[in-house]
């Protein structure tokens, strides 16, 4: 036996076969002594004695009609001598055959751990005496009995044991508190830890529900394995039923759901029914122990103001078969009752059979008909617009192949487009070259063409690939629309998929192609600003500074600075050749900028070069001492 069933053995005989008062959490005891064996009072005594947590109150007290009820024996730790009450005993009765002070003489002020038998012995002695009456008046506190039948329990998962002296005074407790259904519901049932009703007598236990009973033997008796108290889908179903409670925080959300068995719908059958006329309305409010419940659709609306009087003799008048159908009504309900649709269906249905929420439980069959005639409806006057939304997936699919292919090609024509630039640039400085038999204009015309194709080309080259970036989002965007369509009406029926994996197939090529575009780009615009500034450094250095050579070169300074606005945000700009320089990050075109203001400035101090001097570092010897 363990030690909290050796403690309930010493507390049992203070409720069995008595009458008392039991609360949800407490045991309000006041009882003769002389209806007491030795045994059982001296047990009773000693725990009081060493286990005064089990008591919020203890005394052992006499009545007399002169005196009224007067404490000589009290718990504070311990057991202790009430002296004033002890005084007024001894002062009633010294004339009587008791002998009270050769037992005040024995006991101290505070019992010894020893002396809980001899002081069970005075006290039924004394109750013998006619005159006097003596009764053990205690609060035994059930929450200290509950924790530490949990503490008994080896690996067990938060859990709230509500004990009790037996099933009948639970039940009894219960039908008391019929109308106070909130009250019940934040006794028993908090929101993370699921309760175990426990009893001191025996039952027979329940394992497989949600909400289970035991006996005090079979819970600490039972095998670990065998105690399954099921507390992670006690708090899915307990987060599941609020997420879809229409009410305020003055409602308190029990889950239907819990009550599986007709054990637990007959016991709880005010919270159960309340939880789930809370869980199917539109709108709940509780307001001075008035239910407010409110189902509004475009036709009808039903709407009720239940007080405490009304909603007992509902719940009372329920019969077991119509507390099942309700429980096997509310779980169809939560099976798509998330969804607003199938939600707003339900509510139609009970608003076109119930007049009000108390004909509920006696409608459920004729309730659930309806809804399957509105599923049935809305599914084929539906099916017209899914095929509409199917043939428009399809044309966006085909739209996709088109511009895809289309804007690819045209992107593909404008990285054309500057390689033909660039060869016909060349072709004319051969033909410059050929007409004239020198090299003069080859350089100017040179950097003007480089300049022309930076300036314009690649800005023209950018917004194609931009409107191919918009292209994809669009794609995005346009199939998530699609498909959301499609699945609102059957998306377990029709496999989206396939138009998925078509669209996908087609962007990834069209993000490949982006991919191609822009390092190509990056490559064509790094050699033209090194050649660029190779043919810069040629013209400042071996010409004039009067000479359109010269002039040209040096001014086109000025294009790079507008060639870097217009480019500093673009795809291809060449981010990875930038330099740190002094703290500052120079980009490529600001970089040729500053190179030809250092040949320019270099210039200004030397005299014109060969292209052999210049290649052969002879401006150095030009320029340092």
């Amino acid at each position: 036996m363990t030690e909290i069933e050796e403690h309930l053995s010493q507390l049992s005989p203070m409720w069995e076969g008595r009458e008392i008062t039991e609360e949800s959490r407490i045991i309000d005891i006041d009882s003769p002594v002389s209806d007491f064996s030795e045994d059982a009072l001296s047990g009773i005594l000693q725990l009081a004695h060493e286990e005064g947590a089990y008591f919020d109150d203890f005394e052992v007290t006499f009545h007399t009609d002169r005196t009224g009820e007067q404490p000589i024996i009290q718990s504070g730790g311990s057991l202790r001598i009430h002296n004033s009450g002890f005084d007024t005993l001894q002062r009633a009765y010294d004339t009587e055959d008791v002998d009270i002070q050769d037992w005040r003489r024995v006991v101290g002020d505070i019992l010894r751990d020893d002396e809980a038998g001899r002081l069970a012995d005075f006290l039924l002695e004394w109750s013998r005496t006619a005159s006097i009456s003596l009764y053990v008046d205690c609060i035994i506190d059930k929450s200290e009995i509950g924790d530490r039948l949990e503490s008994e329990l080896d690996n067990t998962p938060s859990i709230s044991i509500s004990f009790w002296t037996e099933e009948e005074r639970l039940r009894s407790w219960l039908d008391q508190h019929i109308s106070d259904y909130a009250t019940v519901a934040d006794e028993f049932f908090d929101e993370r830890n699921p309760p175990v009703f426990v009893f001191y007598e025996e039952i027979e236990p329940e394992y497989e529900s949600l909400l289970q009973f035991h006996s005090v033997s079979s819970l600490l008796n039972s095998e670990p394995e065998d105690l399954d108290f099921n507390v992670s889908q006690y708090r899915t179903l307990m987060d599941r039923d609020r997420d879809m409670l229409q009410a305020g925080p003055e409602l308190s959300v029990v889950s239907p759901s819990l009550f599986c068995t007709p054990k637990a719908r007959e016991l709880f059958s005010s919270v159960f029914v309340y939880s789930v006329f809370a869980g199917v309305s539109k709108r709940v409010r509780l307001t001075e122990d008035v239910l407010v419940l409110e189902i509004k659709t475009r036709r009808k609306t039903v709407s009720d103001e239940i007080d405490g009087e009304t909603f007992t003799d509902a719940v009372q008048g329920y019969s077991v078969d119509e507390l099942a159908a309700l429980y096997e009504f509310y779980e169809s309900f939560v099976e798509k009752g998330t969804r607003n649709t199938y939600r707003d269906f339900w509510h139609r249905s009970i608003v076109e059979e119930c007049d009000s929420f108390e004909d509920l439980p006696r409608k459920t069959a004729q309730i659930r008909e309806f809804y399957t005639f509105l599923e049935e409806e809305a599914i084929e006057k539906n099916f017209d617009d899914l095929n509409d939304a199917i043939q428009d997936a399809h044309v966006f699919t085909a739209d996709v192949t088109s511009t895809v292919s289309e804007t690819t090609r045209s992107l593909t024509s404008e990285i054309q487009k500057v390689v033909l630039a660039l060869l016909g640039a060349v072709f004319a400085n051969l033909f410059l070259v050929v007409r004239w038999s020198n090299v003069d204009m080859v350089l100017p015309f040179s950097i003007f063409v480089i300049s022309g194709v930076l300036l314009f080309y690649f800005p023209t080259i950018q917004t194609r690939i931009d409107e191919l970036d918009d292209l994809i989002s669009e794609s995005n965007d346009d199939f998530e629309v699609y498909s959301e369509t499609i699945q609102d009406f059957s998306g377990h029926l029709f496999d989206f998929s396939r138009f998925d994996d078509r669209r996908g197939s087609y962007v990834e090529y069209a993000e490949k192609r982006r991919k191609w575009a822009v390092e190509k780009l990056q490559l064509a615009f790094w050699l033209l600003i090194v050649v660029w500034g190779g043919l810069a450094i040629i013209s400042i250095l071996g010409y004039p500074r009067s000479s359109g050579q010269f002039l040209i070169a040096a001014t086109s300074v000025l294009i790079t600075g507008i060639i870097w606005f217009r480019h500093r945000d673009a795809d291809y700009y060449p981010e990875t050749t930038e330099m740190r320089i002094i703290g500052t990050l120079l980009s490529p075109a600001v970089s040729l900028a500053i190179l030809i203001l250092i040949v320019t400035g270099i210039r200004l101090f030397i005299e014109p070069l060969t292209v052999n001097e210049i290649t052969s570092g002879q401006i150095l010897h030009e320029v340092l001492p």
